[in-house]
């Protein structure tokens, strides 16, 4: 997607977008599914910013969602890689909340065109709906172990 087509910034209501650089005084919101590290080792990486990398929070605090933006200044692309809705959070919008902030943030540092991928059907309603089109399919083929 061109930067000057990405959708509006959506809001949902008892919810806040953060990012690392603001509140990086709370646990990673990755920790649970990637280990104690996550923060550490996503440091390591070259094009990581702490600006780009999003929770949502429900009003007590607690983590409805994250997602991951990163910003290529070489070929000006931003791209998404992870975004997670917690289960009991679904359907409420906050995975659009989520893209749309990352989306207007990446092109706020340059990013000129956008770029999404996507394992299931949700994901790519969701992309879709947002204006992006697709442009391929990758098929993952496994061999199996067993005779």
């Amino acid at each position: 997607m061109d930067a000057d087509q990405r959708p509006p910034v959506a809001h949902v209501d008892g919810f806040t977008v953060i990012d690392r650089e603001n509140g990086s005084d709370s646990p990673h919101p990755m920790v649970a599914r990637n280990g104690e590290f996550i923060e550490s080792r996503l440091q390591q990486c070259s094009l990581y910013d702490p600006r780009l990398d999003l929770a949502i929070r429900d009003e007590n605090g607690d983590v409805a969602g994250y997602a991951l933006f990163w910003f290529d200044e070489i070929t000006s692309v931003g791209m998404l890689e992870p975004m997670r809705v917690e289960d009991r959070y679904q359907r409420r919008g906050l995975a659009r909340v989520l893209l749309t902030n990352g989306l207007d943030r990446l092109v706020l540092s340059g990013a000129r065109r956008l770029k999404v991928g996507f394992s299931g059907d949700a994901g790519r309603a969701l992309y879709l709906d947002s204006g992006f089109v697709q442009t391929s399919i990758d098929r993952l083929l496994i061999r199996s172990t067993t005779p």
